[in-house]
């Protein structure tokens, strides 16, 4: 149980990294197009799989804003399992060590 909690802590601490930094860079709101930063106006054409798709700047914008609660999601959710899966470890930890005692 203690190497799965490990595992679990490991696994939720990137995923709360991950979250911060797609966080950090959506709450810019400087949308890109293959690189390059979009300015209002623009359109961002990608080809791909057969099939064409655009998108506006403001639609970009408004995706990026959109996925904003998504990233604090990840990186609150990742920062809460990581506090619980450490703390299990630590409470398995102190009563195999009781136990050892006894």
């Amino acid at each position: 149980m203690k190497k799965f909690l490990r595992v679990i802590a490991v696994i939720s601490l990137g995923l709360a990294l991950f979250g911060g930094c797609a966080w950090s860079k959506h709450s810019e709101g400087v949308p890109q197009c293959d690189g390059k930063t979009m300015r209002p106006g623009d359109v961002c054409r990608t080809i791909g799989g057969g099939s064409s798709t655009e998108q506006t700047y403001e639609e970009a914008k408004q995706g990026l804003q959109d996925s904003i609660p998504f990233d604090q999601g990840l990186l609150f959710g990742g920062i809460a399992v990581f506090t619980a899966a450490v703390v299990g470890v630590w409470l398995i930890g102190r009563r195999e060590r009781g136990r050892v005692g006894v």
